[in-house]
């Protein structure tokens, strides 16, 4: 991949050097500036796709999901979110002025678009890009919904937004009670999350971040 980048790039330049020499034989450069800028830019686009997470929603409740499951939840996430930066150097997780601030503020701001029940699904997905995507210089966002049920099992629904694309793509993964949660290793009195839940979790955000 990194050849293919170095070929564009070696191709924008050569253009560069072309149009400079045609700007010299005319002795004027303001009509080459726009047309140098537009072949950086093209030799630029793609190269960065910056993502970032918020945290899940409670599908029950239809808000933002208590401290506890949300923390061990977004750990899972996170560690997908590095596993495929470091496998794919075009993705990048939470660069400053490219993120954005998993807080209270933010995932209520996510809550209430994601329940809005007079929006079409089209409509919560042009919101969530213009009010938190947008702003904040993200291409993908990754969040999802939480569902306790009755006998104790979890459904998780992971959900990927692509800026690009205006797409929401998801999986549902679901857990039973003691596949879902396990107690620490390094002290009984504390619940983790199950190794495999985590391995499940990590995998099913790379491949939602890969369709991007």
């Amino acid at each position: 991949m990194w050849i293919a980048r170095a070929l564009r790039s070696l191709v924008v330049v050569g253009f560069a050097v072309l149009l400079m020499g045609q700007a010299k034989n005319c002795g004027d450069l303001s009509s080459i500036i726009p047309q140098l800028d537009n072949l950086f830019a093209q030799g630029q686009k793609g190269s960065k796709i910056y993502i970032a997470n918020l945290s899940f929603l409670d599908a029950t409740t239809h808000s933002t999901m208590a401290a506890g499951d949300t923390d061990l939840i977004n750990t899972a996430v996170e560690e997908g979110m590095k596993t495929l930066a470091n496998q794919d150097h075009k993705y990048v997780v939470n660069e400053p002025g490219h993120t954005i601030v998993n807080n209270d503020a933010n995932a209520n701001k996510l809550s209430t678009i994601f329940w809005d029940p007079n929006m079409t699904p089209t409509e919560k997905v042009d919101k969530i890009i213009n009010e938190l995507m947008t702003p904040n210089g993200v291409d993908g966002l990754v969040a999802g919904q939480f569902i306790q049920n009755a006998d104790g099992s979890v459904n998780l629904r992971p959900f990927v937004i692509s800026k690009s694309t205006k797409k929401l793509v998801t999986e549902t993964r679901t857990f039973k009670k003691d596949e879902f949660q396990c107690k620490d290793p390094s002290n009984p009195n504390k619940n983790v999350l199950c190794d495999k839940t985590v391995e499940d979790i990590r995998d099913t955000v790379i491949r939602l971040l890969k369709q991007l």
